[in-house]
């Protein structure tokens, strides 16, 4: 998981939400495209999508008057939707997320800079991480851990 990639799955979000809105018909959209509609409504836990669907819409028009050319800030426009897809993304992975920071912190920490810690690492890659996120998400895993 690079380190926006909920950011940029909201993005999406809003922009598959806008085309469904203006076609007012899923025909005009593929089926992961409804799939990931209908999965960040879930994880956001949306009682009433069509309300929240309409709301969102007019925060993006809200925050697009006066601004010109200037494209809307989503991620400071949805901040808090954005953090509990994280929030929501990381329950889910918390204990295969453990087991390979836990593996992969014991191969660093015993200086095994070998194929084991390549594999490892891999499987890091395999999860979603990349070099840039994986100090996050030791980090946050920290933070779960101490709760």
């Amino acid at each position: 998981m690079t380190p926006n990639a909920q950011r940029e799955r909201f993005e999406k979000y809003i922009k598959l939400v806008s085309s469904l809105l203006k076609s007012q018909s899923e025909d005009k959209l593929a089926p992961h495209e409804i799939q990931l509609i209908e999965l960040v409504e879930s994880d956001l836990s949306i009682d009433d999508p069509k309300a929240f669907r309409d709301s969102l819409l007019a925060r993006v028009a809200s925050a697009q008057i006066g601004q010109n050319d200037t494209p809307v800030d989503l991620s400071a426009l949805f901040a808090h939707d954005i953090e509990r897809l994280d929030e929501v993304y990381y329950a889910a992975n918390k204990k295969r997320l453990a087991e390979a920071l836990s593996e992969l912190l014991d191969a660093l920490t015993h200086q095994k800079f070998d194929e084991e810690l390549m594999q490892r690492k891999d499987r890091m890659h395999v999860l979603g991480y990349n070099e840039a996120s994986l100090g996050e998400a030791i980090v946050f895993s920290q933070l779960l851990n101490a709760v």
